[in-house]
């Protein structure tokens, strides 16, 4: 079974994390980076991935202007995390 990892980019990398990880009930830990985490079940598996905005300047990650129509019209890329 092939599964996806959900990326969600945020601001504050750590402040998400904790708040992600009191959400689902998880003993708070540090992510690995302070740009980037992965919010793992007890067994191992990724439940949620953190980026944070405009680290390493990926263009989904910079946009600061509205998105023009044809944009909004794409499908979301999904990309793994390793």
């Amino acid at each position: 079974m092939k599964r996806t990892w959900t990326i969600i980019g945020v601001g504050d990398v750590p402040g998400s994390f904790k708040w992600y990880q009191a959400l689902f009930g998880q003993p708070a830990t540090l992510p690995a980076h302070d740009y980037f985490g992965q919010i793992l079940d007890s067994d191992g598996t990724v439940l949620l991935c953190l980026h944070e905005w405009g680290a390493h300047e990926h263009p989904s990650s910079l946009i600061d202007e509205p998105r023009s129509r044809e944009t909004r019209q794409r499908a979301p890329v999904v990309l793994p995390c390793r």
